[in-house]
């Protein structure tokens, strides 16, 4: 193992490490469950099946589409797990943060006061997070490094809830079809590639793809194709905007 790959390892590991035990803290201290028994019920049973079926369509689709370069198959599917799991835990603190923001622009005067209380919602648009970041991921996926990637994971929900917060919170945009995640993914990894892509990354044969990983990045595709109308009705409107 040479010092940079050595270097790599020690730093992705540190950084992992320290990032989970923020995570676990602000959790800790920030966040609990909704006291509302019966208004979580509620919504359980409105968007429980948009939660698993999200869940499904984010971590198995996303991460089977990924396998496409012969070389980087197998270690993208593990990659894609990894980072998705990333994003999703920071993005519920980073949600309910931007969430309290708008709460304190329009003077409620509870915002930031007190716990902030989890709900499946939450989970399901911190699902969101991570199938935007999935998209920016299959622009640069090999041309990155695991360190790279994991502050990338770090970073890109930062900005996806700064565009949610202005695009839906004060502008008040509809969200219909996820637009804020599709196009905001794909740009973002489109800006990306611009710094780490090159002609030569291009024509490496690592980069071309084969036979068995155009199948496995089939069954990626027919996962998201599957699931991708629950995960629009997941962010609509209960009842007739969700049927639609």
């Amino acid at each position: 193992m040479n010092n940079k790959l050595k270097f790599e390892t020690i730093a992705f590991t540190f950084i992992l490490l320290v990032f989970q035990c923020w995570l676990i803290t602000i959790n800790a201290i920030w966040i609990d469950y909704t006291q509302e028994q019966d208004e979580a019920l509620n919504d359980v049973n409105l968007y429980a099946t948009f939660f698993t079926q999200k869940n499904l369509m984010v971590f198995f689709g996303f991460a089977f589409l990924m396998s496409f370069m012969h070389q980087y198959a197998y270690s993208s599917i593990a990659y894609a797990f990894l980072i998705t799991a990333i994003v999703c835990e920071w993005s519920i603190p980073l949600g309910l943060f931007f969430k309290e923001l708008d709460k304190y622009e329009h003077e409620i005067r509870n915002a930031f006061s007190s716990k902030i209380y989890l709900s499946i919602n939450d989970l399901i648009e911190a699902l969101s997070a991570g199938a935007s970041v999935m998209i920016s991921f299959g622009v640069i996926i090999g041309r990155v490094s695991p360190l790279q990637m994991l502050i990338i994971a770090i970073l890109q929900p930062i900005f996806y809830w700064l565009n949610i917060f202005i695009i839906q919170m004060k502008l008040e945009a509809l969200n219909l079809g996820g637009f804020s995640v599709n196009i905001f993914g794909a740009y973002f990894g489109m800006a990306m590639a611009r710094f780490f892509a090159n002609r030569k990354s291009v024509e490496r044969a690592a980069h071309q793809s084969a036979y068995i990983n155009n199948i496995f990045s089939l069954i990626g595709t027919l996962f998201l194709w599957l699931l991708w109308p629950s995960a629009n009705a997941s962010a609509s409107a209960p009842g007739i905007g969700q049927v639609i």
